[in-house]
């Protein structure tokens, strides 16, 4: 739990978020007797250091804005920690906004360059807002993550491919990276809060699914993974999944290597049905 965004703070509480990510944790304060703060070895509790990350603190979480956390420079206030979330993340919306029917025959091809991304660790997040009804499943297949082939000493980017070829969607793969893929399984517009499951073949509602074939909605989807078979992941949005609802889609870490050219991730995109709604991709640093 976060820092409070006004009145009286804790400098107690500002310590257990820097050191335990919650103000509100119940560990008791130093010197109470039993088992406390400082019986179990953690920093000694002092404004300064929390502000600059020393003494045994974490250094700042920059994911915060900067009007939420500490500038670490003198004269250190508590009040610099209004709204500060120790555990914080960042994301950063990558690539277009997609929102709308494409086609109801192809699938559309998108490839993003995140060359600013080189040498760092990273997943991908999808995250889709559905339309008004049930035709609103959207559909994705082919993700490729950027990695390195090297041929008669030149360096060319490829992509490694995800097709989801199997129920597991583990990404096993990927050589490089992708890892297991994860969906929320309720509504959230928030990523920070968002708790997650593992991607699984099925059709439950405020989900994504792996499916092969068509989706179980009429007039909704593409009939079949690119190419005309295999698995491919999708937003289940009937019943309780629509309308206007938050789908989150994210893959396992990968590291995106450093060297030179332009790197870029791309993936097939199904937008079949009456009530597409809008599809963002972001990027998340590990």
């Amino acid at each position: 739990m976060a820092v409070p965004s006004s009145g009286s703070l804790s400098l107690f509480g500002i310590a257990k978020e820097i050191h335990l990510d919650n103000y509100n944790n119940t560990v008791p304060a130093p010197g109470s007797g039993g088992t406390n703060w400082s019986q179990l070895g953690y920093p000694s509790i002092s404004l300064k250091n929390m502000s600059t990350g020393a003494g045994g603190f974490d250094a700042i979480n920059t994911a915060n804005a900067s009007a939420d956390r500490p500038n670490g420079s003198s004269p250190h206030n508590t009040s610099e920690f209004y709204s500060y979330d120790h555990d914080a993340v960042s994301i950063t919306q990558i690539g277009s906004t997609y929102s709308g029917a494409y086609s109801c025959s192809s699938w559309q091809n998108i490839s993003i360059p995140v060359s600013a991304y080189k040498g760092k660790t990273v997943r991908f997040i999808f995250h889709y807002v559905s339309g008004t009804n049930y035709t609103g499943d959207i559909q994705i297949d082919q993700v490729g993550f950027p990695t390195l082939e090297y041929f008669q000493s030149n360096v060319i980017w490829v992509q490694t491919t995800n097709t989801f070829g199997s129920s597991s969607f583990t990404a096993s793969s990927l050589g490089n990276g992708g890892g297991v893929w994860q969906t929320t399984t309720s509504d959230t517009s928030s990523y920070e809060s968002a708790s997650w499951a593992t991607v699984a073949a099925g059709t439950s509602f405020l989900r994504w699914n792996g499916r092969s074939g068509g989706t179980p909605s009429g007039s909704t989807g593409l009939s079949s993974g690119y190419g005309g078979s295999g698995f491919y992941v999708y937003a289940e949005t009937s019943s309780s999944g629509h309308s206007n609802k938050n789908f989150w889609l994210r893959s396992g870490t990968h590291q995106i290597p450093s060297q030179v050219g332009t790197p870029y991730f791309g993936f097939r995109l199904g937008r079949c049905g009456a009530t597409i709604g809008t599809l963002e991709v972001y990027i998340e640093e590990i």
